[in-house]
């Protein structure tokens, strides 16, 4: 079995093709029958989305990949809070207005979020980096919004005059969670309106008949059939850090592949998404009501999938998140000349977004999409 050291993270660079996680889940609502867990629900779809599986059976996604990059991603910053000083292990990039501050990690579009090239203090760097990522160099990008390579960005978003680049990076940290062999569960509700008994039934009888109390909450209601959840099988989440996307990443100096510096991003992206991946947190798995769900350890797989398609499992250290800031240490000195993580303090100033909304009726916007 592999444990993860500097040693096996520097083969891995070269000699693997991805890490991978098969991690089996129990829901908290299990029943005899298998697992009782909500999926996510959509707008204008009626039903759960589930999926036909070649062979027979089916499937319903749990949480999607987007929605898992999120949690991911807050996770690094709960753990980045949580360390002290010395070894941070992200940068401190954070953007605040009248009603609060997020870090860039709570940001669905990460570093090409409309929020972050809105704040005065952090959109200056951001354009420098997405830019400099369009022209090949991932440099600037690792040193304040690693974040945003781990889990994707696409500059999509022309805001207040400024184009678009469409720069965009596909994500290292791919994750979901799925349940298996789902049979839909379906129910109705009854509301027993308390008035009728306190006041009698002779002020509701001197009313016409047809009226609808009911919407006052007056009167028993009877509520529609609606999906009430699933029972699966099985619930598993699948991840992979995909070391191939990782190896495209380069810094470039003077125009040519620095290939020491490129080194140590690589390896400070990696450590970084093995401990966003594998360090447990008791909260993450909390996705919704009805899925709140815990992870079987003992069945839990990390492996290392090598390039010749050798299959090794892996085994989690408990010093991952020191060797991660070992890793941030060494990639911020040298990058920067300072081992210490940046920080990053942006601001929306009030009006901007009058600005923005006011540009748009000029239509000079480009499209939106997603990350």
């Amino acid at each position: 079995m592999n444990k993860i050291t500097n040693k096996t993270i520097e083969e891995w660079l070269s000699t693997a093709a991805a890490i991978t996680l098969r991690q089996p889940l129990v829901s908290a609502l299990s029943e005899d029958a298998g697992h009782r867990v909500y999926p996510p629900t959509f707008p204008k779809d009626e039903n759960y989305f589930v999926d036909a599986v070649e062979g027979g059976g089916n499937r319903s996604i749990i949480d999607t990949k987007q929605s898992q990059a999120r949690r991911i991603a807050a996770k690094i910053v709960s753990l980045n809070n949580a360390q002290p000083p010395a070894d941070k292990i992200i940068p401190e990039v954070t953007v605040g207005g009248d009603s609060g501050t997020r870090s860039i990690g709570e940001l669905g579009h990460r570093v090409a979020d409309a929020a972050v090239l809105l704040a005065d203090g952090v959109n200056a760097e951001a354009e420098k980096a997405i830019k400099a990522y369009a022209d090949g160099d991932s440099t600037l990008l690792g040193i304040h919004f690693p974040e945003s390579i781990l889990f994707g960005f696409w500059d999509s978003h022309g805001i207040l005059g400024k184009k678009a680049t469409m720069a965009k990076r596909s994500r290292l940290i791919h994750s979901e969670i799925h349940a298996y062999e789902v049979s839909p569960v379906r129910s109705r509700s009854v509301y027993v309106a308390g008035a009728p008994v306190l006041v009698g039934d002779e002020e509701y009888n001197a009313e016409k008949e047809d009226e609808k109390l009911s919407e006052a909450g007056l009167a028993n209601a009877i509520g529609k059939l609606t999906r009430d959840g699933v029972i699966a099988k099985r619930i598993e989440r699948s991840a992979e850090i995909n070391l191939a996307t990782l190896r495209q990443i380069k810094c470039l100096k003077d125009g040519k592949v620095d290939a020491a510096l490129t080194s140590k991003l690589h390896t400070y992206l990696l450590t970084l998404a093995l401990a966003a991946l594998l360090t447990p947190d008791s909260d993450e798995l909390n996705l919704r009501s009805g899925a709140h769900l815990v992870p079987l350890t003992a069945k839990t797989k990390v492996q290392v999938l090598m390039r010749d398609g050798m299959v090794h499992d892996i085994e989690v250290p408990a010093n991952l998140l020191q060797l991660t800031a070992e890793a941030a240490k060494a990639w911020f000195k040298a990058a920067t000349g300072s081992s210490t993580a940046p920080v990053l303090t942006g601001k929306i100033s009030k009006g901007k977004v009058g600005e923005v909304r006011k540009s748009l009726k000029k239509g000079k916007a480009a499209p939106a999409g997603e990350a």
